[in-house]
């Protein structure tokens, strides 16, 4: 059996729930570790946790016109003309005054002092109540000092789960081979089909009892 922490690109990529061409390209950035070109099981996922991390850092630090967009629920387009009429430089302010100023924006509207400009009452509060929304849970994440969001870490524990499942496997048919070997025995195949059938079902169900444990919605861990 191989080393269980010396994994391979491809191993490795579906572990993380990625696509193998994007973590060749964190691993030539030296932002994942990597030696001898396989991949340190706990090394990777302390790496690649930490890389989302700095990227919900910098995305609200430094975001870019795409991540506003979608931050805002909006084309890029309708972005590059929102913050002319914000007045805001997206290069030199941070998602969160982005979003403030936008915020006020559609009060403005709301309050009826946005002219030929005015957008769709209902559309507005939608917004603005999608923003607020938001704005309390990036306030939450920050108190609490966690970051990593749920849909980002299940596919870490769903490739971690299918690599111990296999992991599983292979060290239960040697341990067979040894007994069945020194003892002179046939171990029969119902007498491990039970126990082990119900340890690969906990193994799989894991990261989906986890996710209800953080409250089922997908928001935050």
């Amino acid at each position: 059996m191989s080393d269980p922490t010396g994994l391979d690109l491809a191993t490795a990529s579906r572990l993380l729930g990625v696509e193998a061409s994007e973590l060749e390209r964190l691993a030539r950035k030296g932002i994942v570790a990597r030696s001898g070109g396989l991949f340190d099981l706990v090394g990777l996922v302390r790496s690649y946790v930490g890389y989302l991390k700095a990227e919900t850092d910098r995305v609200r630090k430094q975001p870019t016109q795409g991540e506003i967009a979608a931050h805002l629920d909006m084309s890029e387009r309708n972005v590059r003309e929102l913050l002319g009429k914000l007045g805001v430089n997206h290069r030199s302010s941070t998602l969160d005054e982005v979003r403030v100023a936008y915020i006020r924006y559609l009060r403005e509207l709301a309050a009826g002092r946005g002219g030929e400009d005015q957008y769709d009452l209902t559309k507005q509060k939608a917004r603005q109540a999608e923003a607020d929304a938001r704005l309390k849970e990036l306030d939450y994440w920050e108190r609490v000092g966690v970051l990593v969001n749920v849909e980002e870490l299940e596919p870490l524990l769903a490739g971690f789960a299918a690599l111990g499942r296999a992991e599983f496997e292979n060290a239960l048919e040697k341990i067979v081979a040894a007994i069945e070997s020194k003892h002179g025995v046939e171990i029969e195949e119902a007498l491990i089909a039970g126990p082990r059938d119900d340890a690969y079902r906990a193994i799989a169900a894991y990261p989906s009892v986890l996710g209800d444990d953080a409250g089922g919605d997908g928001e935050g861990v």
